[in-house]
């Protein structure tokens, strides 16, 4: 666990910078020529793809991240979350960990899980780790499909199903535009917390895209911290392992 990370956040410049030719105000204006009406299946998908997302609890009370299962008994986070097998001992994944629809938060129905060390690869350059559970989540909450093979063009949305700074369950999905892709990476504006290490990221069909990692800093400002894009890692390049490849169902 990078607890400075996971508590602080990154340094105020961030890693990296984002890859664009804009100037900073483009920000500040973002024209969508995208139709916003949906169709209501678009809410009742969010809600189904939620279930399979999980708020990662350290021992100590004051560190969360956000994980996902993509096998019954398997989640992925970040590598900065859990950069070793140590890293996940004591650790509680929660999963149903929100408020209901009167905005009240029933922690009876929190279903907890710990990990299982025997099941655990990681890679700090696309920073995910795979963790196994000890045991097979229950059905109810499902696993995300991972090769559906989708992506999200440039100028796209993308939705983030996350649990910033450790809090209940939330979505960003306003101001969401996706900025920027290659083969490893995207490149987005939807909003993030400390906490939200970890979480899913999603075309505007609901589908799992890429698995969220850092923020990063605009490179053509260089004394200022507040303009920053989010960075994912794309599930297809996470796929390229080949060890990772056979653990996640078909």
């Amino acid at each position: 666990m990078n607890s400075d990370w996971l508590k602080n956040g990154v340094s105020p410049s961030g890693f990296g910078e984002w890859h664009s030719d804009q100037t900073r105000p483009t920000r500040q204006a973002i024209v969508d020529s995208q139709q916003k009406l949906k169709q209501i299946w678009y809410l009742e998908r969010a809600v189904v793809v939620s279930r399979s997302v999980g708020r990662v609890l350290f021992p100590d009370g004051a560190h969360f991240a956000t994980c996902f299962l993509v096998a019954p008994n398997l989640i992925i986070t970040n590598h900065h979350v859990f950069g070793k097998v140590e890293d996940t001992q004591g650790v509680r994944i929660q999963f149903n960990y929100r408020q209901d629809e009167a905005g009240v938060l029933e922690l009876e129905t929190v279903d907890e899980y710990s990990c299982n060390p025997r099941i655990f690869l990681t890679d700090q350059t696309l920073d995910y780790s795979l963790v196994g559970l000890t045991k097979k989540a229950k059905v109810r909450w499902g696993f995300l499909p991972t090769r559906h093979g989708q992506s999200a063009p440039p100028g796209s949305h993308v939705a983030i199903i996350q649990h910033p700074s450790g809090e209940p369950l939330q979505v960003a999905m306003r101001d969401n535009s996706l900025m920027y892709e290659d083969n490893q990476t995207i490149e987005y504006l939807t909003n993030t917390d400390y906490g939200s290490s970890g979480s899913p990221v999603f075309n505007d069909n609901w589908q799992l895209i890429a698995l969220h990692s850092q923020r990063v800093r605009d490179p053509k400002i260089k004394d200022h911290d507040e303009w920053y894009r989010n960075r994912g890692i794309k599930i297809s390049a996470i796929l390229q392992n080949k060890a990772i490849d056979k653990l996640i169902p078909r």
